[in-house]
């Protein structure tokens, strides 16, 4: 993201701890936001209160919606549990702190929208039904349900929000309204991403999620506040576009070559893209709910741009891996890979000691064709693999590359099968070129004479001391229960 020298000397020089003390919010809310994201990076002082200012200025965008901090925690709480998304006019308020009128509204799967409809009465919001829509929430989805089930597409939804006309996309949508304050739960036949990269333009392609928000294209949108035409054809586009151009985006319906070819810009198109790649601009959220989880499905979404002529478009695929799996949109470039990977998950999966949600996880974070500020396209595969989501005696994460999270699965999936009261401890990751080296504690507790350890979990640890990985095993025992 691009910003100019003189603005961050501008900032710098005018600070004071005085300043920043008594109104943070004051001071940060002068610049730009490509302005306060090198500010950030000057020192420890500085992160700390940008830190303030940013979370501060989230609180600010949904207190409209939200009586406090802790209604929000549970909202974010049945964000996580959904993956229901925030976007459109809300989510771009939040990064570039304008204000004006706008619904909240919330993109969430169809078999997921009664748990966050539920939540919504819960703290005071009413359900309001349109013309033909049924009186109670209840009665509403159950006849969705049931509609859905009878037919493939069904006709345009009523009171559609300004963002989205795709009824092959958004099958209902309904209203909530608490004290004048409305929310639009919009009800999908896909994963939310996909309702977002059909909307108009670049400019509302921005996203919170109960753990971060993303600006897809940061440079055009925060910038230089121009927005790109995509999924031309397909929406009444005029009114919404001028609207936007109203609010000071300029709008353009094609691009140069040197954008598209350009390694460097966000609309390059020859690569995968997702959300926390190195053309994305992220922040990661403060957490007031509950029950945080640091793993973020939206994250396993990817997609690639096309162009041709005057038409710009996203190519992808929905993917689903059963059962109860999220419905993911998957670029072709990463489809034979995920399907490839799997099949070393398939009984994992299948037995129950893996979800479908975790297996996509593992395996798309581990991509060697993504591109994030840590990895640059080079062949060095990561993978943030959350253990707690494989077995759930462990609660550490550990960060391996595909072949190591798999042989380690079947290690520690032995090893918790013969001694159910084992934990891990005093772990370290070392990084070595190409790859990651992983060692680790194993502290077992066993009653009757010392463990011994059956030729399985023999083979397997030797495969991992093969990969890199070593685990340091010591155990305790006592000759009665």
């Amino acid at each position: 993201m691009s910003v100019s020298f003189e603005r961050v000397f501008e900032a710098f020089t005018s600070l004071n701890n005085d300043t920043l003390n008594n109104t943070p919010f004051v001071f940060f809310n002068e610049f730009e936001t490509s302005t306060i994201v090198v500010l950030r990076r000057i020192n420890r002082f500085m992160a700390n209160h940008t830190s303030i200012f940013l979370t501060a200025t989230l609180w600010h965008t949904m207190k409209r919606f939200f009586h406090s901090p802790a209604e929000y925690g549970e909202f974010q709480d049945i964000q996580a549990y959904t993956g229901t998304l925030i976007s459109g006019s809300i989510a771009l308020q939040y990064f570039s702190r304008e204000v004006y009128e706008s619904d909240l509204d919330l993109y969430c799967e169809l078999q997921k929208c009664t748990e966050l409809a539920q939540w919504l009465q819960r703290v005071g919001y009413k359900y309001i039904a349109s013309r033909d829509q049924k009186s109670t929430f209840t009665d509403e989805y159950k006849r969705t349900l049931l509609g859905e089930s009878q037919i493939q597409v069904i006709h345009q939804p009523p009171n559609i929000p300004e963002n989205q006309y795709r009824s092959d996309i958004i099958i209902s949508v309904w209203n909530f309204s608490r004290n004048e304050t409305k929310i639009q739960l919009i009800a999908l036949r896909c994963g939310p991403l996909e309702a977002v990269l059909s909307f108009h333009s670049t400019c509302v392609m921005n996203i919170i999620s109960h753990y971060s928000a993303f600006s897809l294209f940061p440079r055009t949108t925060l910038v230089k506040h121009e927005t790109v035409v995509f999924n031309r054809g397909k929406q009444p586009q005029q009114a919404l576009l001028q609207k936007w151009n109203d609010r000071g985006y300029a709008s353009s319906k094609t691009l140069d070559w040197q954008s598209i070819i350009d390694f460097n810009s966000e609309f390059y198109s020859g690569i995968a893209r997702f959300p926390r790649d190195n053309f994305c601009y992220s922040r990661e959220l403060p957490y007031f709910g509950n029950q945080q989880s640091h793993r973020d499905r939206l994250e396993c979404n990817s997609f690639e741009l096309a162009f041709s002529g005057n038409t710009n478009k996203f190519i992808f695929e929905r993917a689903q891996v059963p059962p109860g799996s999220s419905t993911y949109i998957i670029s072709k470039q990463e489809k034979p890979r995920l399907r490839t990977h799997l099949r070393y998950y398939h009984h994992l999966i299948y037995d129950g000691t893996l979800s479908g949600d975790s297996a996509v996880y593992i395996i798309q974070k581990n991509s060697s064709l993504r591109r994030t500020p840590n990895n640059l396209g080079s062949n060095a595969e990561r993978a943030t693999c959350d253990f707690l989501a494989f077995a759930s005696p462990l609660g550490e994460q550990f960060e391996v590359d595909c072949s190591m999270a798999y042989a380690t699965l079947q290690f520690l999936r032995r090893i918790f099968s013969a001694f159910p009261n084992a934990t891990i401890s005093d772990y370290e990751i070392h990084d070595r070129p190409g790859s990651v080296a992983l060692s680790a504690g194993v502290h077992i507790r066993c009653t009757g004479s010392e463990p011994r350890f059956s030729c399985d979990i023999q083979k397997d640890l030797m495969a991992l001391i093969n990969l890199g990985i070593v685990f340091l095993l010591r155990w305790e025992y006592s000759d009665s229960d």
